[in-house]
């Protein structure tokens, strides 16, 4: 089941009758903007009544500390999107304490300053600077992303690493080096240019 929400209890497609419900559901969506463009008002905390959830996308909300430490509770999640958001203060670093399978920053602001490392089995990285971070994945996309220079390669572990082209294309010597797989994706990353190693 997939829900879009405002208050979490309050936009739900089907009301909600009891806890066993609640159990039932394992992907759930948070948008913070409504389709009329209204701004709403969300109660992280309700993400407690979902024992089960294993996919969680948030698409226009600003996360404190209070809606990072609730992720850290949801035991069952696996798959986290975060999607053109905001993480306050230092609060990134409560990623680091997430075991999951899919993780996706997409245009969102975090401080990775305060983030030691950035892990999960397959991480995609969107419409951010690259941060010079320690990564740890088996699969890393990071075709849509700004750089300034490739030196945060020596920072990651991954068994494949997806690229844009132009990244490739001015460091080729670089990635041939690697020991990751490396897979060279076209300008507009619909289709693989090269694949390395």
């Amino acid at each position: 089941m997939n829900f879009e929400t405002s208050t979490l209890k309050a936009q739900f497609k089907l009301p909600i009758k009891s806890k066993e419900e609640l159990e039932k559901i394992k992907k759930l969506k948070v948008n913070k903007i409504s389709l009329s463009g209204e701004i709403l008002k969300v109660n992280y905390e309700e993400l407690l009544n979902f024992p089960n959830l294993e996919t969680l996308y948030f698409e226009n909300c600003t996360l404190d500390f209070l809606a990072m430490s609730i992720l850290t509770k949801l035991n069952k999640l696996k798959k986290l999107y975060l999607i053109n958001c905001e993480i306050l203060d230092d609060n990134s670093k409560l990623l680091a304490n997430l075991n999951l399978e899919n993780l996706v920053i997409d245009h969102t602001v975090l401080n990775f300053n305060n983030l030691p490392i950035l892990k999960a089995s397959n991480i995609t990285l969107a419409r951010i600077d690259m941060p010079n971070i320690k990564i740890i994945t088996e699969n890393l996309d990071i075709a849509n992303v700004t750089y300034q220079n490739i030196d945060f390669l020596n920072n990651i572990i991954a068994s494949t690493i997806k690229v844009p082209y132009q990244m490739y294309i001015q460091n080729e010597n670089v990635f041939n080096l690697l020991s990751s797989k490396i897979i060279v994706l076209e300008e507009n990353t619909n289709f693989v240019y090269k694949e390395v190693n």
